[in-house]
């Protein structure tokens, strides 16, 4: 099986985040020279329309660069240099889009049966991530693109957000919208001796380590509401450490009020990584795993920290309910205020501090073996049959 994914990044430098990951995942279980991703490369770095090997985790891909990064908005120039590679798609066996936009090319193409596109999140998050304009814009985009592909895979199954809104947004096509799971390797992330995996980074055994991964942006990752948790945690006399893996646009502002809230000591920023190995390492070590986004679809580290039996504190955002139920697996705080989160996420951490909750293996489901025969069985039914 031959797959082409359409994505304006080259998981390595440019656009990282939740997709790249994602991608890297299909790579990771799925068989060698089977994917080839059509993407944006760093100016100069690679000749554009060049076919490159690379590999991930063992696991061999293309990647054929078809943009660069010289250019703003990175989708923009993506989506105009895509337009004189649709024919050539057609080679394929299912191209694989991973932003609506990518899907509008093929409105004219007898390849468009081939075509499944994903949506991480949601449209209906777009007015707080892009501002009403723009979210108008993008919807327009998103309603024609749902009736370009043959399948628009949403991953989240919320229902004021996920699969039942577009079903019934989209009632027209809700035949072609289907839910996708995000996955994890559960051969990697798995319940580990916690001392024995301190001792390889020198964590004191009494120290509370509090985990975050993901990017370095308060919109919508709040990670600037941090520093302010600890700062409270200090002041009622816990011995807190949290660990930041991770990279973006407000890193300096971050490292900026780590200092002015003289927490500098209480932090460690490890920066972008993209070895699996050591992200699963921090989850061993790790006593809570935190997630405060305003907008989400299925985290996928949520889902890693789960499978390391790390228990979360999660805003109620995207499918953070299809893990975190019954009290168990974590505490979930409502989506709300700053100040609220603050307050609220502060409990939490306490109430984990003081009586660990039950963890089950609800993460299993995520599994990448399992998603990714889904997903085959699924394109061999559906787009190749």
């Amino acid at each position: 099986m031959k797959i082409a994914i359409l994505h304006s990044g080259d998981m390595k430098t440019v656009s990282l985040g939740g997709v790249d990951q994602y991608i890297k995942s299909l790579i990771a279980f799925s068989n060698n020279s089977e994917i080839t991703v059509f993407g944006t490369t760093m100016i100069g770095e690679h000749t554009l329309g060049r076919a490159y090997n690379q590999e991930y985790c063992g696991k061999k891909y293309t990647f054929i660069p078809i943009s660069d990064n010289k250019r703003k908005p990175l989708s923009a120039y993506y989506l105009f240099r895509e337009i004189f590679w649709v024919r050539k798609l057609g080679q394929y066996d299912c191209i694989y889009a991973q932003r609506t936009e990518y899907s509008l090319p093929f409105l004219f193409s007898k390849n468009k049966h081939k075509l499944i596109q994903m949506i991480h999140g949601s449209s209906k998050y777009s007015e707080i991530g892009f501002g009403k304009s723009l979210a108008k814009i993008h919807l327009l985009m998103e309603k024609k693109a749902i009736s370009v592909a043959a399948y628009t895979f949403i991953i989240l199954n919320r229902k004021e957000y996920g699969v039942p809104y577009y079903q019934e947004r989209y009632i027209k096509y809700a035949n072609r919208i289907k839910y996708g799971k995000n996955l994890i390797d559960t051969g990697l992330y798995y319940k580990s001796d916690k001392l024995s995996s301190r001792k390889e980074f020198n964590i004191c055994e009494d120290e509370i380590i509090i985990l975050f991964s993901g990017r370095l942006e308060h919109n919508p990752k709040r990670i600037l509401l941090l520093p302010c948790i600890c700062k409270e945690l200090l002041s009622r006399n816990y011995n807190i450490k949290f660990y930041i893996l991770g990279d973006g646009s407000d890193r300096n502002n971050l490292e900026n009020l780590i200092e002015q809230l003289s927490v500098v000591d209480n932090f460690v920023i490890k920066g972008y990584i993209d070895d699996p190995h050591i992200i699963a390492k921090y989850n061993h070590v790790s006593d809570i795993a935190i997630n405060l986004s305003m907008f989400e679809g299925t985290c996928t580290s949520v889902l890693e920290s789960l499978a390391c039996g790390v228990p979360i504190v999660s805003t109620d955002v995207g499918d953070i309910h299809e893990c975190l139920f019954n009290n168990e697996n974590g505490i979930i705080i409502p989506n709300s205020s700053d100040s609220e989160i603050v307050e609220n996420a502060v409990a939490a951490i306490e109430a984990i501090i003081n009586k660990k909750p039950v963890m089950n293996d609800i993460f299993m489901k995520y599994s990448g073996d399992c998603v990714i025969k889904e997903l085959k069985r699924f394109i061999e039914q559906n787009i190749m049959g």
